[in-house]
């Protein structure tokens, strides 16, 4: 319970970079 609560947290993170990160990798 705890490493999925940690994995989701995590899924959160990556998905926040990853809306930041796709109209830079877009421009390019």
């Amino acid at each position: 319970k705890k490493i999925a609560k940690e994995f989701q947290e995590r899924m959160v993170a990556w998905a926040k970079n990853i809306k930041v990160s796709d109209p830079l990798e877009e421009g390019c």
